[in-house]
């Protein structure tokens, strides 16, 4: 008999929970409350994993109920408190009684025996049927599910400690006669002699013949003892998402890295050859540990700067044999539900058949039904024909919706039905650690944007699963925000204007300047008389003046802020001219594209969202400003001022390299903000996130800062109608 053994694991601070009851539960209610389902009781898993390693060792005194009280009642404690009695078994002298005065003591507290009281006097009365082994099936096939599966557990544990019995004296009769009276609990119909002696003979009955009894092996513990069914979740969900192959490949590859460091470190010190051969290596690894089976875009995480993966890999190796086996219950399950063995696949119409065959598989209930919307959505993500999953496909989103289904579970510690907003930036982090991706801020804030996601009311399971999907899925494409290609594809004003223009503007700017080199706004009022005298840009001065408060920061104007708003008024006043058909008095709203290409070809788009159509939707836009088949200058440069505003402000900001750093995308958003009039809600948001999970050093161009002005300050502010 094999020992059903469980893994042990020690529970991080993060893992443990507040105190809960142990002791005196119904088993189906205890379950529940560990998430063990269709398993056994934590308890029982700690001091089965003890005594099984050690059942050579045992003394016939295991189960005599007299263990020292102090540490049985210490490993109780432990245990409510939510963490490993480990500890406690280590400083016992008689650790192995201990452990099993405290199975005794939880076996006999329990308010409804392992037997159940509907059943006991059945129990106790098949030992002298006519066939016990049939009576005896038929009582178990009747028991419940938690029941049934604990009396299998510990029948196959008792085994176990049996096999040992020439050297702890422990035979089968003996256990029986020990543990029998704690699962089937004494009862009033008979006397403790008599029922004693008939609870040791169907003990010993159910260890003799529990192989014609239970027509499958031990139900054997599915999830390590201090874990959960969320961590049951997670684990098997990440193996189906990098699959065994992968999680084997990088574990070799850090231990690989882990000699490797070594190695160098070494010939770094003796001055060795070798040392720059060992350092490519180290790069080499450093390079394809992220690399993926499927098609992705590379990762934004350094292997070396990467604090979750390896913790992650360890925890997936630590259980490996029993999650490939997960796998392969899955994939066995896909093809039976398959009509064409050779080629499986399912379509949509089959997936809540096929999932409920995986879920019965994995000894999941109804909840995993909730996955089949994940399926659906990929096609739009993708944006690919509904057609049949393929396996491999099927396990991918199957995997993504349990990893994903674990971490909410893991930070909805209160059931509450949501978390916090940095709760889910946290499980993006985790979410696409092993695959070399982390969130990046403006990434966030347009998904939260975009899912209408409140951080005051939380983020609920249903937006936590779409913004997620739709995360991971933006990354292996490669579409993030600020981690594209960099790089000046638009030219600053001053390289725009002829130079006799910039001339003159150093001219007037001289003039009215201070001797520090700037200017008060307060003088603009005589500046601008000039400024219109001069290049006759009509009664837009208003605007003129909100453009200059919103990029000053010390009431003074430099240089460059002086030339970057004005140049953009006269580059808008020579194509309008350029354009019009009257001497430049109006131009016709059908003619409106010509200079908004022009404009383009200067600033490098309008609008990404509209692609290579953002002329034609800024001209319909502009053109239904107004009541008029014709706009005056004022109204086209009314029309405009939301991009002349948002222009201006990412080339101030700019500091030369055609990208903004975050730091000076903050500064630009607020000064969007201003011109706009509302408050500084968006950078206030952003702040609130937890940076330390985030990738900070990101470089937004033209277009994804105009997806972030968007996002801030709203639609209605971009000239949209």
């Amino acid at each position: 008999v094999e020992a059903p053994l469980v893994a042990a694991a020690a529970a991080s601070p993060a893992e443990r929970g507040a105190w809960r009851p142990v002791f005196g539960v119904p088993l189906d209610t205890l379950l529940t409350i560990e998430e063990r389902q269709g398993s056994v009781p934590t308890i029982v898993a700690v001091v089965v994993n003890l005594i099984a390693a050690e059942a050579a060792s045992c003394t016939a005194q295991l189960f005599d109920g007299r263990g020292s009280p102090s540490f049985v009642f210490a490993a109780k404690a432990t245990m409510e408190a939510g963490n490993n009695p480990a500890g406690v078994f280590d400083s016992c002298p008689d650790k192995l009684r201990v452990a099993g005065s405290l199975l005794l003591k939880f076996l006999y507290e329990l308010p409804d025996p392992v037997c159940t009281d509907a059943r006991a006097l059945a129990f106790l009365s098949a030992a002298t049927a006519p066939s016990p082994v049939e009576s005896l099936r038929e009582i178990v096939d009747d028991l419940p599910e938690c029941a049934s599966t604990l009396l299998q557990y510990l029948v196959a544990f008792l085994k176990l400690v049996a096999q040992h019995q020439d050297e702890n004296g422990l035979t089968p009769h003996a256990l029986a006669a020990a543990v029998g009276p704690a699962i089937f609990r004494e009862l009033s119909v008979l006397a403790a002699p008599q029922h004693s002696d008939a609870a040791t003979a169907v003990l010993t009955l159910l260890m003799s013949e529990s192989d014609a009894i239970w027509s499958s092996s031990p139900a054997l513990v599915q999830m390590p003892a201090f874990q959960n069914l969320t961590w049951k979740l997670l684990l098997v969900g990440r193996l189906l998402r990098v699959t065994p192959d992968d999680v084997e490949r990088k574990l070799i590859a850090l231990e690989e890295l882990s000699t490797l460091n070594q190695a160098l470190a070494a010939a770094q010190k003796a001055g060795a050859a070798q040392a720059t051969t060992i350092a490519a290596k180290i790069e080499k690894i450093h390079r394809e540990f992220y690399l993926l089976e499927g098609r992705s875009a590379p990762g934004n995480v350094n292997l070396s700067d990467d604090k979750l993966s390896a913790g992650m890999l360890y925890s997936l190796r630590d259980h490996l044999e029993l999650l490939k086996q997960e796998e392969i219950n899955l994939r066995a399950a896909f093809r039976a539900a398959c009509p064409n063995k050779d080629r499986p696949s399912v379509e949509l119409t089959g997936l809540r058949d096929m999932i409920d065959a995986c879920a019965r598989s994995l000894s999941l209930g109804d909840f995993m039904q909730d996955a089949q919307d994940m399926f659906s959505e990929l096609f739009y993500l993708r944006g690919e024909k509904r057609r049949p999953f393929s396996l491999p496909e099927f396990l991918d989103v199957l995997g993504k919706w349990m990893e994903l289904y674990g971490l909410f579970r893991k930070h909805d510690k209160f059931k509450a039905g949501y978390i916090s907003v940095n709760n889910m930036v946290e499980c993006m982090e985790e979410f696409g650690a092993l695959m070399g991706y982390k969130p990046t801020p403006f990434h966030v804030m347009e998904l939260c944007v975009e899912f209408d996601i409140d951080s005051g009311f939380g983020v609920t399971w249903e937006e936590f699963r779409l913004v997620m999907h739709r995360w991971i899925e933006s990354k292996k494409k490669g579409d993030d925000m600020g981690k594209g290609a960099h790089g000046a594809d638009a030219l600053p004003t001053r390289d725009v204007l002829q130079p006799t223009t910039v001339e003159e503007l150093r001219q007037l700017f001289t003039k009215f300047g201070k001797p520090n080199g700037t200017f008060d706004v307060l003088a603009l009022g005589g500046l601008f008389e000039e400024i219109c005298y001069s290049f006759n840009l009509g009664g837009t001065l208003s605007d003129l003046f909100r453009l200059f408060r919103a990029v000053e920061h010390t009431s003074e104007i430099s240089w460059d802020q002086f030339v970057s708003v004005l140049g953009k008024w006269i580059i808008l006043k020579q194509l309008f001219v350029n354009y019009s058909k009257d001497g430049g008095s109006t131009i016709l709203g059908s003619d409106l594209e010509y200079p908004l290409r022009d404009l383009k070809e200067m600033w490098g788009c309008f609008d990404p969202r509209y692609g290579n159509n953002d002329v034609s939707v800024m001209a319909k836009e502009v053109a239904s400003s107004v009541n008029t088949p014709m706009l005056t200058f004022e109204e086209f440069c009314n029309a405009l001022r939301f991009q002349v505003a948002f222009k201006v402000i990412f080339e101030l900001n700019d500091a030369g390299t055609g990208s903004l750093s975050y730091s000076n995308t903050i500064k630009a958003v607020r000064s969007v903000e201003d011109y706009c009039g509302l408050a500084p809600a968006f950078g206030q948001a952003l702040g609130g996130i937890d940076h330390a999970c985030m990738d900070m050093d990101v470089q937004l161009t033209w277009p994804e800062f105009l997806v972030v002005a968007h996002l801030a300050v709203g639609d209605e502010f971009d000239g949209s109608i």
